[in-house]
């Protein structure tokens, strides 16, 4: 019982943590991330600009689909 409750306390612990790392990365990129228009052409531009942040940032993986 004290395992599960310690497997779940620390679960809880990663879970938090990760959405406070995501909360931050999203501050932080919100200005810098342009935004998207219709214009089929600049979809391209869009992403480029996105990813190089995402490398600037040093924005983990997991995290850049939420972003």
């Amino acid at each position: 019982m004290q395992i599960e409750r310690a497997t779940l306390k620390l679960q809880q612990e990663e879970e938090a943590d990760e959405a406070m790392r995501l909360k931050e990365y999203a501050n932080a990129l919100r200005c810098a991330i342009p935004k998207q228009t219709n214009d089929p052409i600049e979809v391209v531009a869009f992403f480029q600009i996105v990813e190089r942040l995402f490398d600037d940032f040093e924005v983990a993986v997991e995290l850049q689909a939420a972003i």
